[in-house]
């Protein structure tokens, strides 16, 4: 398998506080420098400068000039914890839920909070399993279910089985009483697509993936709320394309430019928008003068920055950290009763070179 530079920062980033949480590396301990991290890790020193710059801003380590880069002394927790949470997360190799997990760890890893995870694979029956598993372990569980609207009653009884104290990660249903944290999907759809409107393009269509979950369903209305709005003779062009991201993107942008649907897309991720540029690219076409290009959650922003892509900053880490912080209030009992707790964060619009005109 090949992993991108993106992906092997924030694999060294959760290896690195997953060896601070298993006590292998002690707080104030001093880590190796950036060349031999570069050969254990088998990767460029530029990932790992990345990794570095991680997580110094994450707050785990300090570069000290002429010295070298320490693990921060973390806070101790106030008192020994007498819980462990759980957490259940539907693809776990990807950079979104490695970056979510990072933010979890980090507050585990402050907290004092062992924690087990498990990968549902995408899997409705693993998660199942997952979720029975923790029930004998764990005191509560955060989970980022692959379940959609018509799974309400697998969720129902995930809650009356096994947890009163259960966060939702990305996720939320409003027949379901389950606290969660989530990002504002809907909202940074909405500002992508008006974005392309105020730059001047007139044929705005949608491309997104064939997955069915909260997510999707939320960025494709927020994308459908704007088009109404500023197109509101036609219906809005919303194409959706398998699972494969990158091929997904090609192929749309492909169809939809060779069909004069389109001048601009706004997509569902950025993986599917870096296909958008590989096509016009090769067809010739000037990202950001001719055609207009906005990606969703811009995961890893230097990245971005060097294909000059404009991206909906969804901020995964901090998605992860306040459900953590959710989950270890609500089992240390500071949240017990009372009303359902949402959390949704805000997105930032990043402009680059992909939308503009002049």
């Amino acid at each position: 398998m090949t992993i991108s530079w993106e992906l092997a920062h924030l694999r060294i980033v959760a290896d690195i506080e997953r060896e601070i949480i298993a006590g292998h590396i002690n707080q104030g301990e001093q880590l190796a420098p950036e060349d031999k991290l570069a050969a254990h890790y088998q990767a460029s020193r530029r990932v790992v400068r990345n990794a570095m710059s991680e997580l110094e801003r994450r707050n785990v380590i300090s570069r000290q000039r002429g010295k070298g880069t320490f693990i921060k002394q973390c806070p101790a927790p106030a008192q020994k914890k007498e819980f462990v949470a759980g957490v259940i997360l539907n693809k776990v190799l990807c950079v979104n839920n490695m970056t979510r997990l990072a933010g979890i760890a980090n507050v585990f890893l402050q907290q004092g909070v062992p924690f087990h995870v498990h990968d549902s694979a995408q899997s409705l029956d693993s998660e199942i399993r997952g979720v029975g598993e923790l029930s004998q372990k764990c005191d509560g569980v955060i989970l980022l279910s692959v379940a959609v609207e018509k799974d309400i009653d697998h969720l129902k009884r995930i809650r009356d089985r096994h947890y009163d104290n259960i966060v939702l990660l990305d996720r939320f249903f409003h027949d379901v009483a389950f606290d969660s944290v989530c990002c504002d999907h809907f909202d940074g759809t909405y500002k992508a697509a008006w974005h392309l409107h105020s730059r001047g393009y007139g044929k705005i269509a949608y491309v997104g993936s064939a997955h069915d979950v909260f997510s999707v369903h939320e960025r494709i209305m927020g994308f459908t709320k704007a088009a109404q709005a500023f197109n509101p003779q036609s219906a809005p062009v919303i194409m959706r394309k398998g699972v494969e991201m990158h091929r997904a993107g090609y192929e749309a942008a492909e169809e939809l430019v060779k069909q004069g649907k389109a001048d601009a897309l706004v997509c569902e991720n950025d993986d599917l928008a870096l296909g958008v540029l590989e096509f016009l690219k090769i067809a010739g076409i000037k990202p950001g003068k001719e055609f207009g290009v906005v990606g969703f959650d811009d995961l890893d922003g230097i990245m971005r920055a060097g294909l000059g892509l404009s991206s909906i900053e969804a901020n995964c880490y901090e998605t992860g950290r306040k459900a953590a912080q959710m989950l270890v209030d609500k089992m240390a009992g500071a949240q017990r009763g009372g009303d359902v707790q949402k959390i949704v964060l805000p997105v930032t619009l990043i402009e680059r070179e992909s939308t503009k005109r002049d």
